[in-house]
């Protein structure tokens, strides 16, 4: 199953400056980490987004994950 309405997915800026790609984020700077070692940078934001867009159309859902908010589809490779 591929992840639904994944054409209207959106990336914002913030969750990938101030969370994803910063070092210093309480909990998001292992992820800073792994992103950075993958060539991915603050300055260039725009090409983590692009990725992870292209991931998502790319790939299968594999997990889904009900949560208070709803039903969580995790496409292939996030599947943590």
């Amino acid at each position: 199953m591929k992840l639904p309405l994944v054409n209207e997915a959106e990336v914002p800026r913030a969750k990938i400056v101030l969370y994803l790609l910063n070092p210093n984020h309480r909990s998001g700077k292992s992820k800073a980490r792994f992103f950075s070692g993958h060539g991915y940078a603050i300055e260039r934001w725009q090409e983590l987004a692009g990725a992870l867009r292209a991931h998502a159309r790319g790939n299968e859902v594999v997990k889904r994950e009900t949560t208070p908010l709803g039903v969580r589809p995790r496409p292939f490779g996030l599947a943590t």
